[in-house]
């Protein structure tokens, strides 16, 4: 079974662990940033955004299994909105 892990990286250089768990709908409910990265560029009217140093974003990091997250195996993917 899948295991998600949700981090809010704060665009000052630091992420932080928000959730983990089984549930991918919730923790996308948990999420603050909800943009795609095209949608983030129409928004923010600035294609130069993702050329900054950090910038704020969400990630939700996808593992096999909650073994491979303990374990810190590589993720099978990782998805991000800002």
């Amino acid at each position: 079974m899948k295991f998600y892990k949700l981090i809010e990286w704060s665009g000052k250089g630091s992420g932080e662990t928000v959730a983990t768990g089984h549930d991918k709908k919730y923790l996308l409910s948990l999420r603050q940033r909800v943009y795609t990265m095209q949608e983030a560029k129409i928004k923010y009217g600035n294609l130069n955004y993702f050329f900054a140093s950090d910038v704020p974003a969400s990630y939700i990091v996808t593992y096999k299994s909650k073994r491979d997250y303990i374990k810190e195996r590589e993720p099978l993917f990782i998805q991000s909105w800002y």
